[in-house]
């Protein structure tokens, strides 16, 4: 019995070293760099994947890791976060608040992969998700 067990704890300990790498990440994880397609893709289908992407809209430059944790496509987990962002000297007094998000991160669960992209500001994925850049943004709508 005492083998049998010896057995299936290192069958449990080389299943869970298989699916995670050195550092502690999944090894399973894709790695977009900043194309966002390549994340969108993997969204879609709930694959494992991240991205960190840079986006200037006006004079507001943001920096945003984003993650498919995985699940299915029906219920997928994702985790963001605002790893920078940078104002200019330009900017209206309403836009230099956004400096205020850097380092505010979410993590959304239960999200349906197929339209979560084009469906985030709603209700349904804004219930779904938890953290500091949801109670922003849900702040902001109030």
């Amino acid at each position: 019995m005492k083998g049998t067990l010896a057995i299936i704890a290192v069958f449990a300990t080389l299943l869970v070293i298989g699916c995670t790498a050195p550092d502690g990440t999944n090894a399973n994880l894709k790695d977009c760099g900043s194309n966002l397609t390549c994340f969108n893709n993997a969204f879609s289908a709930c694959e494992p994947a991240k991205v960190q992407n840079t986006d200037t809209d006006g004079d507001i430059t943001t920096t945003l890791y984003g993650e498919v944790k995985g699940g299915t496509a029906s219920n997928c987990t994702i985790y963001m976060k605002i790893n920078d962002i940078s104002v200019s000297a330009n900017a209206s007094d309403q836009e230099k608040l956004a400096m205020f998000i850097k380092g505010a991160d979410m993590t959304c669960v239960g999200l349906s992969a197929e339209n979560a992209l084009s469906a985030f500001p709603k209700d349904e994925a804004m219930s779904k998700c938890s953290g500091t850049l949801i109670d922003l943004i849900k702040a902001g709508k109030e």
